[in-house]
Parts: C-alpha cells; sequence; structure tokens
C-alpha cells in the first residue's frame, strides 16, 4: 500500500509503503506453524521552525522582495520578525523509518485435553534523522552550515510457552493454562554533528566534509519483563462460570528487593438466561449477570531510576575541554517497587430480539496504591524531584454500552453504538502525614489535594476584567485598572493572595461515543462521533510569549475579544507594551466540552461474482 500527505506547512509531507504477508502452514495432524509479518518504510519532511512562527506574523508582512526573491526578516510598522519561510528555504530536515512487525506461532496438538503454543513476536523499528542548518540559515550562518545525523533502532519482542488443558465431563467444563513468557525493549540511538561547510551543495549528505565535529552522541535504554501466569476456569452447563488466576511479573527497572509482583484475580457469572425460567422467553436472547475481584501491576518508569543517572558536562580548564559528571537532578530512590491496582467489577450482560439489541452495564471500583509519581523537592535538598511510591488514589465509574440493529432489509440497515462513561478520581492518601489539626495534610507543590482527583490545576480563580465604573479602590485589588484581569477573593480576607487559589477540576465528568452506520446494497457509510463534557483545559495559546498571547508590545498573534475604553470585554485583558498583565493565566482556562466527528467512511463492496 502507499499513502501521502502533504503537510500544513511549507515544505512538509509523509509518505509511507507498506506490504504484508500471512503464512499458516500444517505440518501434521498435531503441528502447524504460522506468521504474519507486516514492513512499513516512511519518509517525512519537516519545515525547519515551529507553526507559531506562521501565525504571529504580522498581518501586513511582505515575504517576498520585488524581484520574487525571499525577505530574511520582515519588518512592518516598527516590529522586527523573521521570516519563517526563510529557514524553511536554507535548511533540510527528512527523517526515514523502517518498521518490521513480526508474529510467528507454532501449535502442538499433544493429546485430546493437552496442547502447546509457542508465540512470538517482534517489532523493530530504524529511524534515520537528517538535519541540515545552510549556511543561510539564521542559525546555521553561525558555524558556515550546520549537518546533523543521528540513526536509532528500537527493538520490542515477546516470547511466550502456552499449555493448555480442556476437559468435558457431562455437563462440566474445566480448563486450564499455563504460561511463561520473556519480554525485552531496548533502544539505542548514534549521532553526530558537523559545522563548518564549503556549500550547501550535498547538504547533510556531506557531513564527513565538515571543519569540526562535535562529541559523538550515544544513548542505550535496556529493560525486561520476565513473566508467569496460571489460570483455572470451570462452568457447570454454560450456566455458572468461574475463573481464578495469578500472574507474577519480575521487572528489571525496580531494585533487587523488589523486581517482583504477585498478582492473583478471581471472577464468577451466572448466565440467567440458561435457567429454566427464562429459557422460553422468545424477547430475550442473553442475560449474564458477572462480578470479578482482581490485581495489576504498572511499571511504567524508565530503567536505571533506581541505580542513580548522572549528567554529562564539558568543563573548560586552559585550552583544554575535560568531561565530568554530577548527579541528576532527581534524586535517585532503590526501594521503588510495583504499583498496585486492586478493581472489582460488576456487570450485566443482555440481549434482546434474536441479537438485534445487546448492550453491556458495568460498574466499576479500582483502587491504586503505591502510585509510581514524580514528587518535587525542595530546593535545599540539591535535587528537583524523585520517583517515590506513595499515595491511594480511587477510580469508579460506570460504563454502558449498546449495540442495535435499528433497521434490517434485504437492501438497507441501518446499525447504531453508543457508549457512555463516568468516572470519578479520588486521592484518598498521599503520604500518611498529618496537619497541625489532626487533618491528613495536601501536597501544595505538586498539587495533590485529599478528596481531589489527581488532575487538577491549582490557580486564582478568573472573575472577569475589571471595568471603568468599578469601584477597584475600594476592592481586593486596588492596584488594579480598568482592562486588568480580576481574581477572586475567596478566603475573604480583602487581599488577593496564594491562600485565594482555588482547584479547578480538568477531569471530565462524563464522556461518550456512538457510531452508527448505514448499509444499502453493496455501499456503506459510517460515522464516528465522539462527546466529552465537563472539566476544564489550560489553553497555553492565550497566556504565553510564545504565542503571541502575552499582550505585550506587537505580539498579539491570537485574536481574543481584548478589553478597551470603547470594547469593555470580560474575556481578555487590555494589551500593555510595558509587561505582561498580572494574573493573566487565570483567564487562560476554558470549558473543555466538545463534540467531535472523528471519522467519516464510505465504501463500496466488489460483488463476489
Amino acid at each position: 500500500g502507499h499513502f501521502y500527505q502533504d503537510g500544513l506547512v511549507p515544505e512538509s509531507d509523509f509518505k509511507r509503503f507498506t506490504g504484508r504477508l500471512n503464512i499458516d502452514q500444517t505440518l501434521s495432524k498435531t503441528v502447524s506453524l504460522g506468521a504474519n509479518i507486516a514492513f512499513t518504510k516512511s519518509f517525512r519532511n519537516i519545515a525547519d521552525g515551529s507553526f507559531n512562527s506562521f501565525i504571529t506574523m504580522p498581518p501586513l508582512a511582505k515575504v517576498y522582495n520585488a524581484d520574487g526573491s525571499l525577505r530574511e526578516d520582515v519588518t512592518e510598522a516598527g516590529e522586527s520578525h523573521y521570516n519563517p519561510l526563510w529557514n524553511i528555504n536554507n535548511s533540510d530536515n527528512l527523517s526515514i523509518t523502517d518498521r518490521l512487525n513480526m508474529n510467528l506461532f507454532a501449535d502442538w496438538k499433544i493429546s485430546k485435553d493437552f496442547a502447546f503454543r509457542l508465540n512470538s513476536s517482534l517489532n523493530n523499528r530504524k529511524v534515520q534523522d537528517n538535519t541540515y542548518l545552510g549556511r543561510n540559515h539564521i542559525t546555521g550562518r553561525n558555524n558556515g552550515g550546520q549537518a546533523t545525523v543521528a540513526e536509532s533502532t528500537y527493538n520490542d519482542y515477546i516470547v511466550e510457552a502456552i499449555l493448555n488443558y480442556n476437559k468435558d465431563i457431562n455437563k462440566h467444563h474445566f480448563d486450564a493454562t499455563a504460561m511463561a513468557s520473556i519480554n525485552g525493549i531496548q533502544w539505542k540511538r548514534i549521532g553526530n554533528t558537523g559545522l563548518g561547510f564549503p556549500n550547501d551543495d550535498l547538504s547533510y549528505n556531506a557531513i564527513s566534509s565538515a571543519n569540526t565535529f562535535s562529541v559523538m552522541a550515544y544513548e542505550l535504554s535496556d529493560r525486561k519483563l520476565l513473566s508467569y501466569m496460571g489460570r483455572a476456569r470451570y462452568n457447570f452447563d454454560s450456566k455458572y462460570l468461574v475463573t481464578l488466576s495469578l500472574r507474577v511479573d519480575g521487572s528489571s527497572v525496580f531494585g533487587a528487593n523488589n523486581k517482583y509482583g504477585y498478582f492473583p484475580a478471581a471472577a464468577v457469572a451466572w448466565r440467567l438466561k440458561q435457567e429454566s425460567f427464562l429459557k422460553d422467553v422468545k424477547f430475550l436472547t442473553d442475560l449474564k449477570l458477572r462480578v470479578s475481584y482482581g490485581q495489576v501491576g504498572n511499571q511504567g518508569i524508565s530503567p536505571y531510576t533506581t541505580l542513580g543517572l548522572a549528567d554529562r558536562y564539558l568543563i573548560e580548564f586552559g585550552n583544554t575541554t575535560q568531561v565530568g559528571y554530577l548527579p541528576n537532578s532527581q534524586l535517585v530512590n532503590p526501594n521503588l517497587k510495583w504499583e498496585t491496582s486492586t478493581s472489582t467489577n460488576i456487570g450485566i450482560d443482555y440481549g434482546f430480539f434474536g441479537g438485534r439489541l445487546n448492550g453491556t452495564i458495568e460498574y466499576y471500583d479500582t483502587q491504586t496504591t503505591d502510585l509510581l509519581v514524580e514528587r518535587s523537592l525542595a530546593t535545599t535538598t540539591g535535587y528537583s524531584s524523585q520517583l517515590v511510591n506513595l499515595g491511594h488514589v480511587q477510580n469508579r465509574g460506570l460504563e454502558i454500552g449498546v449495540t442495535g440493529a435499528v433497521i434490517e432489509k434485504k437492501d438497507f440497515k441501518w446499525n447504531v453504538n453508543v457508549n457512555f462513561t463516568l468516572n470519578r478520581n479520588k486521592i484518598k492518601k498521599i503520604d500518611g502525614s498529618l496537619d497541625a489539626n489532626g487533618n491528613p495534610k495536601n501536597d501544595l507543590n505538586n498539587r495533590w489535594f485529599i478528596g481531589q482527583s489527581m488532575n487538577v490545576a491549582y490557580d486564582y480563580r478568573y472573575d472577569g476584567i475589571w471595568q471603568l465604573n468599578d469601584n477597584i479602590a475600594s476592592s481586593h485589588m486596588p492596584a488594579a485598572k480598568p482592562g486588568a484581569v480580576k481574581v477572586g477573593d475567596v478566603n475573604g480576607d480583602g487581599v488577593v493572595s496564594v491562600d485565594d487559589r482555588v482547584v479547578i477540576q480538568r477531569d471530565p465528568k462524563w464522556l461518550t461515543s456512538l457510531i452508527t452506520s448505514f448499509d444499502y446494497k453493496n455501499f456503506n457509510l459510517s460515522l464516528d462521533f465522539y462527546y466529552l463534557y465537563g472539566g476544564y483545559r489550560y489553553n497555553s495559546y492565550l497566556a504565553t510569549f510564545e504565542t503571541g498571547g502575552d499582550l505585550t508590545g506587537k505580539r498579539n498573534g491570537i485574536r481574543r475579544n481584548y478589553w478597551t475604553i470603547h470594547n469593555p470585554s470580560n474575556e481578555a485583558p487590555a494589551p500593555n507594551m510595558v509587561q505582561t498583565p498580572a494574573f493573566l493565566a487565570a483567564s487562560a482556562y476554558e470549558k473543555a466540552d466538545y463534540i467531535k466527528l472523528r471519522n467519516v467512511s464510505l465504501s463500496y463492496r466488489m460483488p463476489k461474482n
């Protein structure tokens, strides 16, 4: 297959070539082999410079001279702004990626009751990053041209040995599975930068002819996971179902005494539809009650974290450069262990009218302990943060899914799938420390609050913009001017201080998706909608200098309803040519409700004849 897409920025694009091969081979009545192989090669041209440099361009700027050549600096109405097309025209940036995904398996039917499967998979990715900043490039000219060539390799492999046992005795069914696996992930990167070139003709391909070279960079990351799993399942007459399992995982990223985690699980289900009192209910196709309890682990930290990291520094001594090392800004923690989530699920599966209407209703409660989090430290420690296990967080919610065949005719079909999710996240414990009143202490530095979600902001409450007729002098912000940001005096002490900051929820209250499809003869039209309600997001475009939103000078690259004497807006403060308006960040929190049509597809199925 082939895919091509132009980028939004000039000289940027993406193209991809793909191939796939599937093999199934039966060697005997008891042995079979198979392979699924996919290869992808992609080319990405990346334009130099940020997208922000385009959206903050003066609207009257001329990017070309009268003779059609590019202007380097765009100066209009007294504002200096470099031409983003200049750097694009004087640079090359190509990334080439090769991906190989391979799955191999072998099945051996040992006996009537026993079967063995060997699975192996490989995800290999090789990326070549080539960059050249020409001799006229704003950065490249300082070095007479600058070329960087780097290659990174990523390998993720899994090998699984699985033994299955199945046995039926009258209405009793029993099966068991034993599994052992190893998963290894390695990433490495090597690169070099050359400076000084006689011309730009060969771009990064001429890196070997550079006048000087930087110190070669080499990075390596390696992690392994060793796992064992045992599972037993029993059902009687397809009505009563029981599952028990235990998983043991050992990860190389943890310290010597905490590498292994043990995660049991159990589940029971009752298929009521199979009972005699419901078997003859014609409109009911399926009805099942289920309850499960289990634990899973999280090892989501970088390798070597428990060993301590050092940063490399170049230090000038006279006419020579020496290499030195200092401890990383993250304090080492050799006692890190598995983060554990314990979940209880209660669900109902149902079906009506011969399967035309199906759905699930599920309540879940997940208690996560020993969370792996990066905790900020006081600067007096000499470190900025430390990875720690701490806290107790609860996630509970409701998931409802409904699938229905609304219309089923010979030439026309209409199907609808709706999913609704309601989730509540709450911190129940941080580190166990108490304040002077004996209450659990919050962690203001890390924005963690008992009883609140992990995903919150902590900032001043935005109350609009001070207006001309407001009694500012008698307010809690007497130094403010009309057009300034107004924030709330939450604690009512008559002044604005850090004690007036409030918790701002970022999590949505609920979300839903709707997928509907229409079939007419051989045509199919499918639409995928997604709706999110509740929560706030911090929009950095409204409050940061890089995007033109700081309201100083003439960098107001974002179109907003700014306050002026003739436009008494409550949305954005008055532009300020001297400094960033006070409390501007408080105005950048926006409601995050949205509805999105994620995908539309129209297809035609060729007739079999």
